[in-house]
This record gives C-alpha cells, sequence and structure tokens, in this order.
C-alpha cells in the first residue's frame, strides 16, 4: 500500500503544467485611406491673394500737360462778360485720373498787379469739381492777365508730374462802345421812323462823346442823331422815291480809357425798304 502511494506521488511530480492560454495579439491601427492621405493638406491651404489684374492699374505717362488758354475776346468795357476756355494735350493716362483745371486773373492797373482772382476759388484745383470754362466781368480800366493751370487728380490728390500752366492770355479794357442798332426791318417809302443803340460798359468810365447814325442811301436821312445813354434812340425819315436794302451804321470813337485812341466802333443794320 505504501508502494502505490508512493508511485502516485511521483507520477504527479513527474508530469508538465497544464498550458496557459495565449495572450491576444494589439491589432495595428487600420492604413490611411486615399482621401484622408489628400485631406491633410488641403486644411492647411490659406487663401490666395486677389488678382492682380482686378487692382487699380497707377498712372502713366507720368507728364506735364500741355495747356492752352483763350479769352472770348481781346478787349472788354467795364463789367462785360469775359468767358475764358482751354485746351489740354498730353498729361498721365490710367484709372481715375482725370484733369482738374484753375483760372488765374491778374488785375493790371497801370503796369502793375492790383488784385488777382481764381476760378473756382480754391487753394489746390484738384479739390474742386471739373469746370469746363471760366466767367468774369471786366473792371475797368485795368487789364485782365489770365493763366489756366492744369493738373491731374486721383483720389483728390494732385500728380505733380503732369501740373503746368498756360501762357498768360490778355484782355484789355476799353472804354464804353455801342454793342448793336436796331430798326424795323421794312420800311414803306415815304415813311419816318425810330431805331435803337445800345452799349457796353457804360457803367464804367469813358462813355464816348457822341455817336453819329449814317445811311448808306441818301434818300434815307437821320433826322435826329442819339445821345450816349443806357438806351439812345435816332429818328429817321425815308424818301418816297426810294426801295430797296439800305444799311444803317451807328459809330464813334473808341478810347483805352487813358485818352489813347484805339480806333473807330461801329455797328450797322439792314432795313428794307418798299
Amino acid at each position: 500500500m505504501r508502494h502505490l502511494l508512493l508511485l502516485l506521488l511521483v507520477a504527479s511530480c513527474s508530469s508538465p503544467p497544464p498550458a496557459q492560454p495565449e495572450a491576444p495579439r494589439p491589432t495595428p491601427p487600420p492604413a490611411p485611406s486615399e482621401a484622408n492621405a489628400t485631406a491633410a493638406p488641403s486644411a492647411a491651404k490659406t487663401d490666395k491673394p486677389k488678382d492682380k489684374d482686378k487692382e487699380e492699374e497707377g498712372p502713366t505717362n507720368l507728364e506735364p500737360y500741355k495747356v492752352t488758354a483763350t479769352a472770348s475776346a481781346p478787349t472788354a468795357a467795364t463789367n462785360e462778360e469775359v468767358t475764358v476756355t482751354w485746351s489740354l494735350e498730353g498729361g498721365p493716362k490710367g484709372k481715375s485720373v482725370s484733369p482738374r483745371v484753375r483760372v488765374t486773373v491778374d488785375w493790371i492797373e497801370k503796369g502793375k498787379t492790383v488784385g488777382t482772382d481764381l476760378y473756382p476759388a480754391v487753394a489746390e484745383p484738384c479739390a474742386a469739381p471739373a469746370i469746363e470754362a471760366a466767367k468774369f466781368p471786366m473792371q475797368a480800366k485795368r487789364n485782365a492777365s489770365i493763366k489756366v493751370e492744369a493738373v491731374a487728380c486721383r483720389a483728390r490728390a494732385p500728380i505733380e508730374e503732369s501740373r503746368a500752366k498756360s501762357a498768360p492770355t490778355m484782355v484789355s479794357w476799353v472804354s464804353p462802345y455801342v454793342d448793336m442798332i436796331d430798326a424795323p426791318t421794312v420800311l414803306a417809302a415815304g415813311s419816318t421812323g425810330k431805331g435803337t443803340i445800345t452799349f457796353k460798359g457804360l457803367e464804367g468810365p469813358g462813355a464816348p462823346p457822341k455817336v453819329i447814325v449814317r445811311s448808306s442811301n441818301a434818300g434815307v436821312t437821320i433826322t435826329k442823331q442819339p445821345t450816349v445813354t443806357t438806351l439812345a434812340t435816332f429818328d429817321f425819315a425815308v424818301k418816297s422815291t426810294v426801295s430797296g436794302d439800305v444799311k444803317l451804321t451807328a459809330e464813334h470813337v473808341n478810347t483805352d480809357g487813358s485818352g489813347r485812341i484805339l480806333g473807330t466802333i461801329s455797328k450797322s443794320t439792314t432795313v428794307k425798304v418798299r
């Protein structure tokens, strides 16, 4: 019996231990798909800058304008309106670039500048709207020296390379003169009639002492000469033997206000006698 127990004990000690279950292996992470691979760079993209062609172009042809000034007449009487126009050549080109003009009138009396007017009355042309002409009344016994300044502007700022002035244009003051003579356009032979004369500059000094009306036909006589007033009148008589066109002319000597004779001023009108 003891021998049997000893055999069982020896057998239990010599047998291997039972096998342990194998631990599960960790699952490898899935490989990145093609969609995930391309999505990463796109997330890092930034907005592209605006196209340069959409930005405003800078001005080109940065050179001074060529400015030419023109006055409506070389002479004017007191308070007579003078109109100044101009032409521009060259100058900068580009988007949002436009020229602005300012007219400077220097008043000259006895060879000296006694005053200055600006049209428009601004220190910088770019600060004012664009103008097409400038008008001003003539001052008594003063000559006007006119210059036109032009400059290109962008966003109300001047482009200095373009700034230029015209050569001076002179308008000389003259004493009052006949502006118009008027009479009925159709006259009857053997009739009498009345005509009128208007003047420029009678508000100022130097009015002519007299105005003479003459007829181109001896059969139409001036029976009453006009006096120099704001609205002067004259009378005439038509002989019964007259027919056809007759020219009536008003004329007088004009001076520059200092006594120097500038010549004879004349205005005419034509009437028809039937």
